[in-house]
């Protein structure tokens, strides 16, 4: 089954900011934030989604990783609602997602949000 990979950057070191914007995102009373010992994580997989958000201290933003078993579009549509919601909280988001067959090759073209 296809899936699509997302990536991107919140510009924001901290991580309840950050937390909270992901779980207004997710749909989510609240994530939680772990932190690591230079900075903080956070993992949320439910249903379709896998996501894996992190920074390091030296950093000023949090890098997003994940996957969704969804379509381009679907992907398109919730990574806009994402990038509303920083827009919402001032903080800068940059949203790349591309579609990737069983074996992890890239099937589609890298899009942006």
């Amino acid at each position: 089954m296809n899936r699509i990979v997302i990536t991107g950057v919140i510009g924001s070191a901290d991580p309840e900011v950050v937390s909270r914007v992901l779980a207004a995102w997710l749909k989510q009373d609240k994530l939680n934030v772990r932190q690591r010992l230079q900075g903080a994580e956070i993992r949320y997989e439910n249903g379709p989604w896998e996501l894996f958000c992190y920074n390091n201290s030296e950093l000023p933003e949090f890098l997003l990783e994940g996957t969704l078993a969804g379509t381009l579009k679907e992907a398109q549509a919730s990574l806009k609602q994402l990038k509303q919601l920083c827009q919402q909280q001032k903080l800068s988001s940059q949203l790349e997602y591309v579609e990737e067959n069983e074996d992890g090759e890239e099937i589609s073209e890298q899009f942006s949000v």
